[in-house]
């Protein structure tokens, strides 16, 4: 079956920054859709998640617009481009002030979906389906409260922004790649953690599976409810709905 997708990008520079780090692009025609958020506490955190959109986005319409399947290893080589970009800037810099941002992105082809992040920015995969309904995170935060054992987590005693890995940071990146079918009226968010540090995973669930067909209401009402309950970080979503021809 050939789903439509059909997407609403929002951003909110939030209540304390004072400039917004975060970017995000979304293209329905081609189904590719990405965010970064510039590490906070790096200097030209902006740049940096401009830089790594432009990038990954630069390779993956190069497969579309050539028709090459996005696979695994063209995704990897989209998140390669973004960090030799990246890390390009850095060129000559200290570690203390090179830059980096985290990346999402998901690639919606036919039925199918290929996604896959860098960093803590996360995806969601709603399937609201009778009494099956689900609302699931589909990657992998590489921050160290993530990937410590539970009695860390327990004690409280690593901060959650402390990440593993990011785009331009270090030699070697391990995306964390997923992929599988989609059927009509699901739905695919991509969040910055001012989103999913904001809004609760509750409040996500209800939000998203009341929303589903409305990528609109569902990102204003993700980006307000982060407001909301604080907004202390940029926040930025897009909400991509899938939709059967004539739905």
């Amino acid at each position: 079956m050939n789903l439509y997708p059909h997407s609403s990008a929002r951003t909110h520079i939030g209540h304390v920054r004072r400039t917004n780090e975060d970017s995000c692009l979304a293209d329905d025609q081609r189904g590719i859709y990405l965010l970064a958020d510039g590490i906070g506490g790096r200097p030209h955190g902006a740049q940096a998640s401009t830089v790594a959109i432009f990038a990954a986005a630069s390779a993956l319409r190069h497969f579309r617009d050539t028709f090459e399947a996005i696979d695994e290893t063209r995704l990897r080589t989209a998140f390669a481009a973004a960090h030799k970009a990246v890390s390009d800037l850095n060129s000559g810099l200290s570690h203390a002030d090179a830059m980096g941002t985290t990346l999402s992105v998901a690639i919606v082809t036919e039925d199918q979906f290929i996604a896959g992040n860098v960093g803590d920015s996360r995806i969601y995969l709603v399937s609201p389906h009778s009494m099956t309904s689900t609302v699931a995170q589909i990657s992998r935060d590489h921050s160290r409260v993530d990937e410590l054992s539970s009695r860390y987590l327990a004690s409280g005693s690593m901060s959650r922004g402390a990440l593993t890995q990011a785009i331009g940071i270090g030699r070697i990146i391990e995306p964390h790649i997923v992929s599988g079918a989609l059927v009509d009226r699901d739905a695919l968010i991509l969040c910055s953690d001012g989103v999913s540090d904001y809004v609760n995973d509750g409040a996500i669930v209800s939000i998203s599976l009341s929303l589903h067909r409305n990528p609109e209401k569902m990102a204003n009402s993700l980006i307000q409810t982060a407001l909301t309950n604080g907004g202390g970080d940029n926040c930025t979503c897009i909400c991509i709905g899938l939709f059967a021809e004539g739905d």
